[in-house]
């Protein structure tokens, strides 16, 4: 909470020694000109044959320390943190599932980390990092100042100040979720919105954009129609698992919506359509059609061709159980007579 008035402000405060040092807004102007700046010095980073990020990952698996299947995994690790934020979410309320998903979720992100430190071991080396480290260090010269109001290039190197800026930058970073939540800074929020910065909104900061970013989130959540409870707005996973669980369901009603555009008016009630498809999202969008029955019937069907090949409809593992259901019925209904 300590954040919040730096955050109205648009400053921020550090130290380098005994000597204070703040960090205003800067300017639309200056920031054009450090957009300039900072591609103009990787355009000739680029040109004197220094690494892209790219360039470093191929290095680094040619030296066999990085690999197209660590590169998977990463991905792998993405879905499955996905995954399980979901799974937290819908065992919020049995504590030792709940506890036992939170645990693993916690491994699999360290191990996360882990590979993206090593896909990223060169990026200190690349034109990326400069173009950043040029467009920050461009700004800092403009608006970071001493106490005494002077710049603060003219006492410290362009390096010293680009590192504590980051450090303490990155620091407020991570509190800014927790910070969009808090009932002081929404108590403010809600009141007068982005009037609540002291600087224009053409000279809003990443960490006064971010703050924008994640109320704006938490404005969306409490004004939903399937609004979760306290508990779990206030639980970051569970609030995570209930924002994806949101997200596919919009998916597939899209899905469907554009499948059943495809439907010639007089067959949308019948009882089974084939559509044929021109691409992969249309096939996606007509799987989304079918209920459960109907995905059941499919993926027998593929287990029928898997195993016989061509297969005759009535010895199909559906037409069988159909007529089974049909013969059950039939038999349940003579009895009664």
């Amino acid at each position: 909470m300590d954040y919040i008035n730096s955050l109205i402000s648009g400053i921020v405060v550090f130290k380098i020694g005994r000597e204070y040092i703040y960090v205003k807004p800067a300017s639309a102007e200056d920031r054009t000109f450090a957009d300039f700046f900072s591609q103009e010095q990787y355009d000739d980073a680029l040109i004197d044959g220094l690494w892209t990020q790219d360039d470093a990952e191929k290095y680094l698996i040619e030296m066999g320390y990085w690999s197209k299947e660590e590169e998977e995994k990463i991905e792998g690790l993405e879905k499955n943190m996905e995954n399980m934020k979901l799974d937290y979410f819908n065992n919020f309320y049995n504590s030792s599932t709940k506890d036992y998903i939170k645990s693993n979720l916690k491994k699999q992100t360290a191990n996360h980390q882990e590979l993206m430190n090593k896909k990223y071991l060169f990026y200190d080396k690349t034109c990326e990092y400069l173009k950043k480290y040029s467009h920050t260090s461009y700004l800092l010269q403009k608006t970071a100042f001493c106490k005494d109001k002077k710049l603060a290039c003219k006492y410290f190197s362009s390096q010293t100040l680009f590192s504590k800026y980051s450090s303490v930058k990155n620091d407020i970073s991570i509190h800014l979720r927790e910070i969009a939540k808090s009932e002081e800074w929404r108590s403010k929020w809600i009141s007068i919105g982005k009037r609540i910065f002291s600087n224009r909104s053409s000279s809003f900061t990443e960490l006064q954009i971010s703050i924008i970013s994640w109320s704006a989130y938490y404005d969306s959540i409490y004004k939903s129609y399937d609004k979760p409870s306290d508990e779990i707005i206030e639980d970051d996973i569970a609030l995570d698992g209930w924002s994806i669980s949101q997200r596919r369901k919009r998916k597939e009603e899209e899905k469907k919506k554009n499948a059943e555009k495809m439907l010639p008016e007089n067959m949308k009630n019948a009882g089974e359509i084939f559509i044929p498809a021109r691409n992969a999202k249309e096939a996606s969008d007509i799987m989304s059609l079918n209920n459960q029955e109907g995905l059941r019937k499919i993926k027998s069907l593929r287990g029928d061709l898997n195993r016989e090949g061509a297969v005759e409809e009535s010895q199909l593992t559906s037409t069988r159980r159909e007529l089974q259901m049909q013969a059950v019925q039939m038999s349940k209904n003579n009895r009664r007579r």
